[in-house]
């Protein structure tokens, strides 16, 4: 009898386990994201430490109940960017491996941008140059916006692309929250991971000897 017990509290907790990731979406909110090349600009923006950058990623239920949170400062992305090994990247081997359908692959997360504030001035000491990706920019953030937005509200989605003309310099004020439920997070996992297996299958396949079964 105890055991019956225990199996189905095992079976409930599987269930409501598997209830909660399909019901769930992660809610990335980036706050305060500064950052330019113009000396001026760093150090005005050194001078106000109330305008710190951060990162909010948190696990909602129904996309309101949240029942996992997680918050990054600047001291935590710098303990993550000193953890990094970069020297120990293979580029070439990352090329290899990512390819144009990995990418549309992305497409399938259904990404949601519930808050947009964007503002980025941006130049080169190029003039025609400089308008040209300003304009590039800006065509490219209209096209892709509306697929991303479920209910456009003018208050909540802002972006301005400005040129800053003879020279290379860059700016960009960014604030933006981003919803992705968990099912397509998980497919896109089960993707790459069908990808590494079919990969490694193909690599012992092309190690056997061809000769392996003849008889002579």
């Amino acid at each position: 009898m105890i055991l019956v017990f225990i199996f189905c509290a095992i079976v409930i907790i599987i269930t409501l386990l598997i209830c909660m990731i399909i019901l769930s979406t992660l809610k990335i909110k980036i706050s305060n994201l500064e950052a330019s090349n113009i000396t001026n600009v760093k150090e005005k923006s050194l001078k106000n430490p109330n305008k710190k950058t951060q990162v909010n990623i948190s696990f909602c239920l129904f996309n309101y109940i949240k029942w996992f949170s997680l918050k990054l400062d600047e001291k935590k992305f710098n303990k993550m960017y000193e953890k990094i090994k970069l020297g120990k990247i293979d580029l070439k081997k990352l090329e290899q491996d990512f390819k144009l359908r990995d990418l549309l692959q992305l497409k399938k997360l259904k990404a949601e941008i519930e808050y947009l504030n964007l503002e980025l001035k941006i130049g080169t000491e190029d003039v025609i140059l400089t308008s040209f990706i300003v304009a590039v920019i800006s065509t490219l953030i209209s096209i892709i916006l509306p697929y991303l937005i479920k209910r456009y509200q003018k208050d909540k989605y802002y972006y301005k692309i400005l040129p800053l003309y003879n020279n290379n310099a860059y700016e960009i004020k960014f604030d933006c929250i981003i919803n992705i439920k968990l099912v397509h997070i998980i497919n896109i996992l089960y993707y790459q991971f069908k990808k590494g297996r079919k990969k490694n299958d193909g690599k012992r396949t092309s190690n056997r000897r061809s000769y392996g079964y003849s008889y002579e």
